[in-house]
Formats: structure tokens, sequence, C-alpha cells
């Protein structure tokens, strides 16, 4: 949450969740099934809210015009969560896919996955997402990803 709400990075705060998850599972604490599904569908929603890479990387720009700044701060954070490198929005997609966290979330949050990272439709990716939104509008542990959510859907 810190890196969240300190409005750092939600990269990092994807990260930090995907790195709870993974624990939580790894040391199968005795958590209700209610309380599993909300970890994975929070870390689902946070990693979908990760803004779509540009197709020319900010750091990119960074680097040609000699500042060095950003992948600084980036390689600092990523040392917080123990990380050699920095994390990127593709990875995380990746280990969601490979841990089937998407199983593990509620159905209508695993159509959005679905919609936006495995059959990608245009035409009718608002019609499939609306479920979602509205859902996510409905629960307020989730609510702070929806405008993060829908700007990304745009």
């Amino acid at each position: 949450k810190v890196f969240f709400m300190s409005g750092t990075s939600q990269l990092f705060h994807a990260t930090a969740l995907h790195r709870l998850y993974f624990l939580s599972k790894e040391h199968k604490k005795t958590h209700s099934e209610e309380d599993k599904t909300n970890l994975a569908s929070q870390t689902l929603l946070a990693t979908l809210s990760i803004p779509l890479p540009h197709i020319r990387e900010q750091t990119d720009v960074l680097l040609e015009a000699g500042e060095t700044t950003e992948p600084v701060k980036l390689k600092s954070l990523a040392s917080l969560l123990f990380l050699s490198a920095p994390p990127t929005r593709q990875t995380l997609i990746r280990d969601l896919r490979r841990a089937h966290i998407s199983q593990s979330v509620h159905p209508t949050l695993r159509q959005l996955f679905h919609a936006l990272e495995v059959e990608t439709n245009c035409l009718t990716l608002a019609k499939e997402a609306t479920p979602a939104l509205e859902y996510i509008a409905n629960h307020s542990e989730f609510s702070l990803y929806l405008p993060l959510i829908k700007k990304t859907l745009v």
C-alpha cells in the first residue's frame, strides 16, 4: 500500500502484492477462501492497473537526454523489494499466468483479465469490461483501482 498511496508507482505496488501473494501461498498461512480470493483479486487488479508501456519507453528518452536519475530511482525501488532489476508490466502479467492467479479471483475479474490480456478484441472490450468495472466500483477494497483500470481500457 505504501507504493500506491505515495503515488510512487503502480508498478511497484503491483510487485509488492505479487510478493505478498506468493509468500502467503508459500507459507500456507491459514486464510479463509474469501481472503485468498481478495488477495488474488487485488494482485490481479494492481497488475492490470499498471499503465501500458508507450512505444518508446520514458527511460530511453531520459537516457538520450543524458539524465540518469529515473533508472537509478527504479533500481533503488527494486532493491526495496529484493529484486535485482526493476519489474515490468509484462513480467508481472507473465507471473500472473504462470501462477494461475486468475483462477483464484472473482469470475468477473477473470473475464476482465481474459479480455485485456488473452483475447483482446477492441470491438467488444467495452462490453466485456463493463461487469468487471461495476464489480470493482461496488467493492471498497478494489475501488481505488477503478480510475487506473479505466485509463488502461482507453
